[in-house]
């Protein structure tokens, strides 16, 4: 039986390896420094898969994407499937006859 191949749910890999080797392992131990977590926590959010209902906390993603100047949503290998605030309130409207 073989396994499934899941995709990690952060592109943050993909970004590391883009960066030259000096670069890379500056990266390896300024993120964890500037987080405030454990090089192995760090270590750990790279490799998050898809599935997994484990999540890197706002402020880190705000850091690494801030790192890579990037936006938060292009850390992410799939956009996230969240409703859009204007939805959420919509529907809460609805349900709840306000407005």
């Amino acid at each position: 039986m073989s396994k499934k191949y899941l995709p990690y749910k952060y592109r943050f890999l993909e970004l590391l390896r883009k960066l030259s080797v000096e670069d890379y392992e500056i990266a390896l131990t300024y993120f964890p420094e500037k987080l405030k977590v454990a090089p192995k926590t760090f270590n750990g959010w790279i490799y998050i898969k898809q599935d997994s209902a484990t999540q890197v906390p706002t402020e880190a993603m705000l850091c690494i994407a801030n790192f890579f100047d990037l936006p938060v949503i292009e850390l992410y290998t799939t956009k996230p499937d969240y409703p859009l605030a204007e939805t959420v309130i919509n529907e809460f409207n609805e349900e709840y006859k306000i407005m």
